[in-house]
């Protein structure tokens, strides 16, 4: 059903359309409207073919992960966007009149405090943020801080879940803080309504090489 309005002679005639009300118009102004529209963004570089100026989006990977995200980067560049590569290493000056940051900074948050080159790259980003305060930051570090372990990143869900009284829950979950616990592990396990099969992953999430192993536990033998 079409949204029609009055107009002065008392006829009835479509909003898109002039006041003959045949619906000809109308059309014709929707046409120009999206040759209009795909003129303005090949113009300003976000349509293939357009000799504008890009969106600037400035990218930092670890070099071992920068080689994914060359098939990312060159969809990206033929869609519009102009992808820069930061360079943290050293003490090369940041590009300025970035519209976009994206980045994958976990590890050298994670390692900084005793890694001195993390903790050079770090303070570099920090700089690139500073020197581009327009920028969009995908994501903000301090968003990216507490979800560094996995202790606190089941925390934080749980008190968004609450908070907005989503209907689905965190995994029952136990700590186990280290080996001497394991003697009592299962009875813990058991207080708070676990059984098997366990899952056990360690509570680095990032940043370490074990962070992403995990055993299955099917059961427990006496």
């Amino acid at each position: 059903m079409s949204a029609e309005s009055m107009s002065e002679g008392g006829q009835k005639r479509d909003r898109g359309s002039f006041e003959n009300g045949d619906g000809e118009n109308g059309g014709k102004v929707e046409e120009r409207e999206s040759k209009t529209t795909r003129a303005d963004k090949e113009e300003n570089g976000l349509e293939p073919g357009g000799g504008g100026a890009k969106v600037k989006c400035g990218l930092y990977m670890a070099a071992k992960k920068r080689p994914k995200f060359q098939t990312f980067v060159e969809v990206a560049n033929s869609m519009g966007l102009e992808m820069i590569d930061l360079e943290l290493e050293g003490e090369a000056e940041f590009p300025t009149g970035l519209q976009a940051i994206l980045h994958k900074m976990t590890d050298d948050i994670a390692t900084a405090e005793t890694e001195p080159g993390a903790k050079h790259r770090v303070s570099r980003f920090d700089a690139c943020v500073q020197a581009n305060p327009q920028a969009v930051i995908i994501d903000p570090l301090a968003n990216v801080r507490p979800l560094l372990r996995r202790e606190d990143m089941m925390s934080a869900m749980q008190n968004v879940i609450d908070a907005e009284k989503l209907p689905f829950k965190v995994p029952k979950w136990v700590k186990v803080a280290d080996a001497a616990a394991l003697d009592n592990v299962e009875s813990e396990l058991q207080k708070h309504g676990m059984k098997p099969p366990y899952i056990c992953k360690c509570d680095e999430a990032c940043g370490v090489a074990k962070a992403h192993d995990m055993v299955v536990v099917a059961k427990v033998k006496d």
